[in-house]
Protein backbone atom coordinates (compact mmCIF):
# COMPACT_ATOMS: atom_id res chain seq x y z
CA UNK A 1 0.00 0.00 0.00
CA UNK A 2 1.26 3.47 -0.91
CA UNK A 3 2.24 5.74 1.99
CA UNK A 4 0.26 8.92 2.66
CA UNK A 5 3.35 11.01 1.89
CA UNK A 6 3.72 9.38 -1.53
CA UNK A 7 0.02 9.99 -2.21
CA UNK A 8 0.50 13.65 -1.30
CA UNK A 9 3.59 13.98 -3.47
CA UNK A 10 1.58 12.68 -6.45
CA UNK A 11 -0.94 15.50 -5.93
CA UNK A 12 1.57 18.26 -6.69
CA UNK A 13 0.63 19.92 -9.98
CA UNK A 14 -2.81 18.27 -10.10
CA UNK A 15 -6.25 19.94 -9.91
CA UNK A 16 -8.69 19.63 -6.98
CA UNK A 17 -10.93 17.33 -8.99
CA UNK A 18 -8.08 14.85 -9.60
CA UNK A 19 -9.04 11.27 -8.68
CA UNK A 20 -5.97 11.12 -6.42
CA UNK A 21 -7.35 13.93 -4.25
CA UNK A 22 -10.78 12.31 -4.05
CA UNK A 23 -9.14 9.00 -3.06
CA UNK A 24 -7.16 10.77 -0.33
CA UNK A 25 -10.31 12.40 1.05
CA UNK A 26 -12.09 9.04 1.08
CA UNK A 27 -9.16 7.30 2.76
CA UNK A 28 -8.80 9.97 5.46
CA UNK A 29 -12.55 10.16 6.07
CA UNK A 30 -12.34 13.47 7.97
CA UNK A 31 -13.07 16.68 6.11
CA UNK A 32 -10.04 18.98 6.07
CA UNK A 33 -10.02 22.49 7.49
CA UNK A 34 -10.07 24.90 4.53
CA UNK A 35 -8.87 28.49 4.41
CA UNK A 36 -8.78 30.88 1.49
CA UNK A 37 -5.45 32.72 1.38
CA UNK A 38 -5.62 35.07 -1.59
CA UNK A 39 -5.08 32.98 -4.69
CA UNK A 40 -4.34 29.93 -2.55
CA UNK A 41 -6.68 27.57 -0.76
CA UNK A 42 -5.25 25.70 2.19
CA UNK A 43 -6.42 22.22 3.13
CA UNK A 44 -5.39 21.43 6.69
CA UNK A 45 -5.53 17.85 7.85
CA UNK A 46 -4.77 18.93 11.42
CA UNK A 47 -5.52 15.56 13.02
CA UNK A 48 -2.85 13.99 10.76
CA UNK A 49 -0.15 16.69 10.77
CA UNK A 50 -0.12 17.56 7.09
CA UNK A 51 -1.62 20.10 4.77
CA UNK A 52 -1.94 21.05 1.11
CA UNK A 53 -1.97 24.38 -0.70
CA UNK A 54 -3.93 24.80 -3.91
CA UNK A 55 -3.34 27.62 -6.41
CA UNK A 56 -6.84 28.63 -7.53
CA UNK A 57 -5.55 30.56 -10.57
CA UNK A 58 -3.23 27.84 -11.85
CA UNK A 59 -5.68 25.16 -10.67
CA UNK A 60 -2.98 22.98 -9.17
CA UNK A 61 -1.77 21.78 -5.78
CA UNK A 62 1.67 23.29 -5.23
CA UNK A 63 2.63 22.68 -1.61
CA UNK A 64 2.54 19.74 0.81
CA UNK A 65 3.47 20.39 4.43
CA UNK A 66 4.43 17.84 7.06
CA UNK A 67 4.49 19.32 10.56
CA UNK A 68 6.09 17.59 13.53
CA UNK A 69 7.98 20.03 15.69
CA UNK A 70 6.83 23.58 15.03
CA UNK A 71 4.91 25.81 17.41
CA UNK A 72 1.54 25.02 15.80
CA UNK A 73 2.07 21.37 16.76
CA UNK A 74 3.24 22.28 20.26
CA UNK A 75 0.09 24.37 20.75
CA UNK A 76 -1.94 21.20 20.09
CA UNK A 77 -3.94 22.83 17.28
CA UNK A 78 -2.23 20.42 14.87
CA UNK A 79 -1.17 16.87 15.68
CA UNK A 80 2.37 15.96 14.59
CA UNK A 81 2.78 13.98 11.39
CA UNK A 82 3.78 10.42 12.32
CA UNK A 83 3.85 8.68 8.95
CA UNK A 84 6.76 7.94 6.66
CA UNK A 85 8.14 10.99 4.89
CA UNK A 86 8.93 10.83 1.18
CA UNK A 87 12.44 10.16 -0.15
CA UNK A 88 13.43 8.12 2.90
CA UNK A 89 13.52 11.16 5.18
CA UNK A 90 12.62 10.95 8.86
CA UNK A 91 11.39 13.41 11.44
CA UNK A 92 14.70 13.27 13.32
CA UNK A 93 16.96 13.89 10.30
CA UNK A 94 19.44 16.71 10.64
CA UNK A 95 20.35 18.97 7.76
CA UNK A 96 23.47 16.85 7.20
CA UNK A 97 21.36 13.67 7.18
CA UNK A 98 19.07 15.14 4.53
CA UNK A 99 22.01 16.31 2.41
CA UNK A 100 23.46 12.80 2.60
CA UNK A 101 20.18 11.02 1.80
CA UNK A 102 19.34 13.31 -1.12
CA UNK A 103 22.90 13.59 -2.41
CA UNK A 104 22.56 17.35 -2.93
CA UNK A 105 23.44 20.53 -1.09
CA UNK A 106 20.78 23.16 -0.32
CA UNK A 107 20.29 25.78 -3.02
CA UNK A 108 19.47 28.27 -0.27
CA UNK A 109 19.97 28.44 3.49
CA UNK A 110 18.58 31.04 5.83
CA UNK A 111 18.71 31.66 9.54
CA UNK A 112 15.15 32.58 10.47
CA UNK A 113 15.89 33.42 14.09
CA UNK A 114 18.44 32.59 16.75
CA UNK A 115 16.81 29.20 17.05
CA UNK A 116 15.55 28.28 13.57
CA UNK A 117 17.30 27.61 10.27
CA UNK A 118 15.77 26.90 6.88
CA UNK A 119 17.29 24.93 3.98
CA UNK A 120 15.84 24.55 0.49
CA UNK A 121 16.85 21.68 -1.79
CA UNK A 122 16.18 21.57 -5.53
CA UNK A 123 14.86 18.15 -6.59
CA UNK A 124 13.24 18.72 -9.99
CA UNK A 125 10.37 18.84 -10.53
CA UNK A 126 10.04 19.69 -6.83
CA UNK A 127 11.71 21.64 -4.08
CA UNK A 128 12.15 20.48 -0.52
CA UNK A 129 11.96 23.21 2.13
CA UNK A 130 13.06 22.11 5.62
CA UNK A 131 12.94 23.94 8.92
CA UNK A 132 15.48 22.96 11.58
CA UNK A 133 16.08 23.74 15.22
CA UNK A 134 19.54 25.34 15.16
CA UNK A 135 20.40 24.16 18.65
CA UNK A 136 19.82 20.47 17.91
CA UNK A 137 19.88 20.55 14.07
CA UNK A 138 16.88 18.24 14.14
CA UNK A 139 14.01 18.65 11.71
CA UNK A 140 10.87 20.57 12.62
CA UNK A 141 8.92 20.65 9.38
CA UNK A 142 9.23 19.47 5.80
CA UNK A 143 7.50 21.22 2.92
CA UNK A 144 7.43 19.76 -0.59
CA UNK A 145 6.74 22.27 -3.32
CA UNK A 146 6.16 21.87 -6.99
CA UNK A 147 8.55 24.24 -8.68
CA UNK A 148 6.11 27.11 -8.96
CA UNK A 149 8.13 28.62 -11.79
CA UNK A 150 6.61 25.90 -13.95
CA UNK A 151 3.16 26.92 -12.70
CA UNK A 152 3.77 30.58 -13.45
CA UNK A 153 4.75 31.77 -9.95
CA UNK A 154 7.61 31.32 -7.53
Amino acid sequence: MESISDQLLRLLGKPENAPEFQELLEEIGDAPRTSDLGQDREYGFDAYGFGLRYDTEQEAFWLVTFEFGVEIVKSASVKPFVGALPMGLTQVDSKRDIESKLGVQPIRQQRISKRFERAIFNLPPHRLDCLFDSSTFSGLAVHLLSVRDSLGGE
